[in-house]
């Protein structure tokens, strides 16, 4: 009984770790992200980022994993994922040259309903998306007041259940 609490309670820890470190992103893969509200960030005190009102998005890659020869898209859409993106960036890691954390860019006027989403396109190689954020920079009667939130992408759970029944199986021909 011991030996079987033990055990699960271990199986249990490695896939909660592993749940929350990002998405990887194989060629041919796509992550699609929706959010229908952004929390309030608090009126700016110092000089606005150009092209304001806005909405902006970044992520960061994990470490070391944008290597050379891997092309990612990403996408930012007004509403949903089936019009047409309002902005688009792709990256490119180059061989010799560092890779960068990870995309920044904006469009004007976009998501000033607090309302979009975003799409992840891996062209070539593998990357992990280890977290990424939406915001909306809007024109207020307090002055210009940002939104935003971040976000850590989960694997599906199909991924986790393969990673739970991969340890299991290992763990006990161990045994």
């Amino acid at each position: 009984m011991k030996k079987a609490l033990i055990t699960a309670l271990s199986i249990t820890m490695v896939c909660s770790f592993g749940y929350s470190q990002g998405i990887t992103l194989k060629e041919g893969d796509n992550y699609y992200f929706k959010f229908s509200t952004l929390s309030l960030q608090g009126v700016y005190s110092a000089p606005p980022p150009p092209g304001v009102p806005a909405g902006r998005f970044d992520a960061l890659f994990a470490p070391g994993s944008f290597v050379p020869g891997a092309v990612v898209r990403f996408d930012m859409f007004e509403n949903s994922t089936d019009t047409q993106a309002i902005a688009s960036q792709t990256l490119v890691s180059y061989s010799g040259f560092p890779a960068p954390p990870g995309p920044v860019f904006w469009a004007v006027g976009a998501w000033q309903d607090l309302e979009g989403s975003v799409s992840f396109t891996m062209l070539s190689g593998s990357a992990t998306i280890a977290q990424f954020r939406v915001a909306a920079d809007r024109e207020e009667s307090a002055g210009l007041t940002a939104y935003s939130i971040t976000t850590v992408p989960e694997p599906g759970a199909f991924a986790l259940m393969v990673s739970f029944i991969g340890i299991a199986a290992i763990w006990r021909t161990k045994a």
